[in-house]
């Protein structure tokens, strides 16, 4: 399928991606190509593994999701101005 690419990652439950007692899920994955991009980006800005960026972003995900069923609002304010904006979730 044009415009995707994809990419194995493992995926490690807690914070010691080596310790043998951890369960580990080996997961392939389809990324838009402007996604894959953006993974690359994140992994060379942030110099985290592919890994840890994925299991912060599903994290995030949750995080968001659970406040959306709560009934809550995500909020981002600028630090210099002061402007509050509203996070949409779907």
């Amino acid at each position: 399928m044009a415009g995707l690419v994809s990419v194995a990652l493992w995926l490690s439950y807690g914070y010691l991606p080596y310790d043998s007692h951890m369960a580990h899920v080996r997961l392939t994955v389809n990324l838009l190509i402007k996604v894959a991009d953006t993974l690359k980006a994140l992994h060379h800005r942030l110099g985290l593994s592919q890994t840890d960026i994925v299991n912060r972003a599903i994290s995030c995900y949750d995080f968001m999701e659970q406040a959306r069923l709560e009934g809550r609002d995500i909020l981002l304010r600028d630090k210099e101005s002061g402007e509050i904006e509203r996070v949409t979730w779907f």
